[in-house]
């Protein structure tokens, strides 16, 4: 029987290899990290199950955000991973990661650059809410741009991550103290999806929040929010639901870096 290394035939993985060697020493020159950092960022990939091929499409794309950001190459790498495998963008072909890869650090990259967030932080934060936010169908690039609000407005990092995620899940499946607190508002869960059934945008949902809670007093706005969202995701959704237009322009900003 042939060896295999994470499902791949040992000669596959041995040309892989060869290939890894190579690319590790022209980007070892081209951007100025050590051949045992690039070796271990592969390695970092094998261990998330990455086959030769999905580790060759990804490294590129991963050095330059390495070099654009400033941001530790370890960091990038795990943080960059812990994205594409929450939002379904790991794929099986080089090209496709290429693609996934660049889309993935562009939009993450620029998302902190316009806002008061780092890499390092936006990676964090997707940790906690990345698999939450698409499996609602929320896309990276609102994702990163809320949490890059949320970073402007003094939320950072796993509490950015925590609390946006107790929002979208509130969102879809709110309690009877949280539906109560919609139907003061005149609002339901059915205002949040569209005719076919899904999420609308964040942006969407959290302007038509804002439309119907920025006339209350403050002491009213905070009961509202913490019926909704509880104490981990009340901050959250006050400050998402107050920056609702800057949320929409930030979003269209971080989208058309890849138009994805």
């Amino acid at each position: 029987f042939p060896v295999t290394i994470g499902g791949e035939k040992q000669k596959t993985v041995t040309a892989k290899i060869n290939q890894m060697q190579k690319d590790g020493a022209k980007y070892a020159t081209q951007y100025g990290y050590s051949q045992k950092g690039i070796a271990d960022g592969y390695e970092e990939l094998v261990k998330r199950g990455y086959e030769g091929a999905q580790s060759i499409g990804s490294m590129k794309s991963l050095m330059q955000a390495a070099r654009a950001t400033g941001d530790d190459y370890s960091d990038v790498v795990r943080n960059t991973a812990t994205a594409l495998e929450n939002f379904g963008l790991k794929t099986s072909d080089t090209a496709s990661m290429m693609a996934n890869t660049k889309t993935v650090t562009n939009q993450m990259a620029f998302a902190a650059d316009m806002t008061a967030t780092d890499f390092q932080s936006l990676g964090k934060a997707m940790e906690y809410v990345g698999s939450s936010a698409h499996q609602s169908g929320f896309s990276l690039s609102e994702t990163a741009s809320a949490i890059g609000i949320l970073s402007n407005n003094g939320l950072e990092a796993d509490k950015a991550g925590t609390g946006l995620r107790k929002v979208i899940n509130s969102l879809q499946s709110p309690t009877k103290s949280a539906q109560g607190a919609l139907a003061e508002l005149g609002l339901s869960t059915q205002d949040f999806v569209d005719k076919s059934g899904k999420m609308k945008s964040m942006t969407d949902i959290f302007e038509l929040l804002n439309q119907h809670t920025s006339k209350l007093s403050q002491s009213e706005q905070g009961s509202i929010f913490h019926a909704l969202f509880g104490t981990t995701g009340q901050t959250a959704g006050s400050i998402l639901a107050a920056s609702a237009s800057q949320l929409g322009e930030l979003n269209e900003k971080v989208f058309i870096v890849t138009g994805k």
